[in-house]
């Protein structure tokens, strides 16, 4: 595997003025943003983007939907971005991986005391009827709130089935609501459920 990383692209920039900035809205999405290289994510800011520009939404409503960069006037960029954390990152490799929310070393970095919830492919039943048995989840969950705050997967179906988690870690239920949930079998997302059940 190449992995070479990704940098800001700032081309568009160049031949910009600081009269052609001074008292504009400008915004900033995709590659330019350098937060994430997730075209699914650049997407959705696009269409925030035109959304605030013909003001349609406020930069705030942009904040809280995982969306913009922007500057307008005297704000200043680092002011104004979204520190949503449920945006899903996939990889389409073999085991799939996918990951959402807080790591441990960020939430450490946040302050935040998790608990963590673990669960292995192998003990699914759907994995033994596929034969993809490799895989594994891990859940971190708030101590303080009881709410899911990461996610990390890797194994069968794992790119499809982390937006349940996103869904779900965006409804702000807590753990044992998720396990209360009925979720049907044998299917590859009911490992959040068997994961969460060791926290008991």
């Amino acid at each position: 595997m190449i992995a070479v990383g990704r940098t800001v692209n700032l081309e568009v920039l160049v031949d910009l003025k600081l009269e052609d900035i001074v008292g504009k809205s400008i915004v900033f999405i995709g590659d330019a943003k350098s937060v994430n290289g997730m075209a699914y994510v650049a997407e959705k800011e696009g269409v925030d983007a035109v959304n605030f520009l013909i003001k349609e939404v406020s930069c705030e409503f942009c904040i809280h939907t995982n969306s913009l960069i922007c500057s307008s006037r005297t704000m200043e960029i680092s002011q104004c971005f979204s520190k949503n954390i449920a945006i899903p990152y996939i990889v389409f490799s073999d085991p799939e991986i996918a990951v959402v929310g807080l790591t441990e070393k960020s939430a450490a970095e946040k302050g935040i005391k998790v608990k963590i919830a673990k669960y292995l492919y192998r003990q699914m039943g759907r994995s033994h009827c596929d034969g993809e048995i490799a895989g594994e989840v891990k859940m971190l969950v708030s101590a303080g709130s009881d709410k899911v705050i990461g996610v990390q997967l890797f194994g069968a179906c794992a790119t499809e089935i982390i937006q349940i988690a996103s869904i779900l870690m965006h409804t702000g239920m807590n753990y044992q609501e998720w396990i209360e949930m009925i979720w049907p079998h044998p299917v590859y997302c009911e490992i959040f459920k068997e994961a969460l059940k060791n926290l008991k």
